[in-house]
């Protein structure tokens, strides 16, 4: 069993209509509140914009990320309703699924993970999976498949373990759903006792399930600031019909009619060739961001929004509110070191040898 309290107390924002229905209760697994920090970004804009960055990279070492805001609210619910066994699914590099097996070990859940590769093996070349290994996740293999077939599996699995006595709680694609939709309207609380967010114009954030950019926008709509902010997703797969499909979805199962279209703007522009595929100016914004800034970026997710912010400001920048504007750092940092980069790193960085005449000695 972890040392972490399994859930506590929680009291939605005033903010936040009392018609709402919102939790009761939040595990507390995040290190938080994250920093705001300004963002020196080259070649970006001209030259008249501030960029800043809110670091949910630094929300801790394994539980680094977005989704463990969402698996706060998530878990509380499982254990609300007596659930002893957690399933999720996702790509064998997923956040997501690393996310919540370390979480699950640590509030004494059993995590079981539905898998999905491009590759005909899953092996343990990614650190996401590895840690999801090293936290006692019961893996399993599956073919890439549709959402709706994927959650039918989950709710298969879900019936065999009832048959040993276990009583099993579906976490939905990405941690994205009503419940976990509170994760970043408590965020927004946050940044708003954070001196540097006021000052901002534009969010931009990373749009893989969706979640996040709709937590955000529900925040920005309820809280009503005198500055309205304008909320941004770049897709990293699919297009803005998926998005907008699963987020009014969401929008649904919080008994709200609201237009999601009003409340967020997305673009696929940078989605390439679909999730987890990249190409050679991409990984050469990462590795110049990484170099010049400190801040690490993989080219699954936090890369291609950023090469998005960039692109968008050479073509469209009127899609921005102002020139304020903050990046979501969602986290990622595993993915750096899934191979990816690794000729590019070699090409940029090539190990020389030490020098020879500074291995002699005078005498």
């Amino acid at each position: 069993m972890s040392f972490r309290l399994r859930s506590q107390p929680w009291t939605a924002p005033q903010w936040v209509p009392a018609a709402v229905k919102r939790p009761s209760s939040r595990c507390v697994l995040a290190n938080v509140p994250t920093p705001i920090e300004r963002w020196s970004l080259k070649d970006f804009g001209d030259g008249k914009q501030q960029f800043f960055i809110k670091r949910d990279d630094l929300t801790g070492t394994s539980l680094t990320g977005n989704k463990v805001r969402k698996l706060e609210f998530l878990l509380a619910d499982a254990i609300e309703q007596g659930c002893d066994s957690i399933i999720a699914w996702g790509a064998s590099t997923s956040n997501h699924c690393r996310s919540t097996a370390v979480a699950c070990t640590e509030l004494g859940l059993e995590c079981h993970l539905l898998l999905t590769s491009k590759e005909p093996e899953i092996t343990y070349a990614s650190g996401n999976i590895t840690l999801a290994a090293l936290s006692g996740a019961h893996m399993y293999r599956m073919e890439a498949c549709a959402f709706d077939e994927a959650d039918r599996r989950m709710k298969k699995l879900s019936a065999r373990l009832a048959e040993s006595g276990k009583k099993a709680y579906v976490i939905p694609r990405g941690g994205s759903n009503s419940v976990a939709a509170w994760s970043y309207i408590a965020a927004w609380e946050e940044m708003m006792n954070q001196p540097l967010f006021a000052e901002i114009t534009d969010i931009v954030v990373v749009s893989g399930s969706g979640g996040t950019g709709v937590d955000l926008a529900l925040a920005n709509y309820y809280e009503r600031s005198k500055s309205k902010k304008r909320i941004h997703g770049f897709r990293i797969w699919g297009t803005n019909a998926d998005f907008y499909h699963h987020a009014n979805e969401t929008l649904k199962n919080l008994k709200l009619d609201l237009n999601i279209e009003d409340l967020i703007h997305v673009t696929d522009s940078y989605v390439g060739n679909g999730y987890a595929e990249t190409w050679p100016e991409l990984k050469e914004l990462i590795l110049n961001v990484s170099e010049t800034t400190g801040i690490f970026l993989d080219t699954v997710y936090t890369g291609k929004a950023v090469y998005g912010i960039r692109e968008e400001l050479k073509l469209n920048p009127g899609r921005f509110a102002g020139d304020k504007i903050l990046f979501i750092h969602t986290g990622g940092l595993f993915g750096v070191t899934d191979g990816s980069l690794t000729n590019d790193i070699i090409v940029k960085r090539r190990i020389e040898p030490f020098p020879s005449e500074l291995t002699t000695y005078p005498g």
